[in-house]
């Protein structure tokens, strides 16, 4: 799990199991759950920059949360608040 303040304040919160959330005024709102409609696996690691671009890692795109170790890649995603898209940036080992 990976958590963050963004510029506004709020908590960004990396979860396994449900994807990209923001908590704010304690309310949660998912913002991901896919990309380029491929679930996100295990996401993990978010970075809040000043513009409210959300970098965040995704352990896996082929597994879940129980079985994460069986796949090599680290897949680089990014989440844009002013259009709501999110998109992948690279698959690194």
């Amino acid at each position: 799990m990976g958590l963050q303040v963004d510029h506004t304040g709020a908590l960004i919160i990396c979860d396994a199991i449900k994807g990209l959330l923001r908590l704010q005024d304690g309310k949660p709102t998912t913002l991901a759950t896919a990309c380029d409609g491929v679930p996100l696996g295990f996401t993990d690691d978010v970075d809040a920059g000043a513009d409210g671009t959300l970098d965040f890692s995704n352990a896996t795109t082929r597994f879940d949360v129980f079985h994460h170790r069986l796949d090599a890649l680290d897949h680089g995603t990014s989440y844009d608040p002013a259009t709501r898209s999110i998109q992948q940036l690279a698959a690194v080992l």
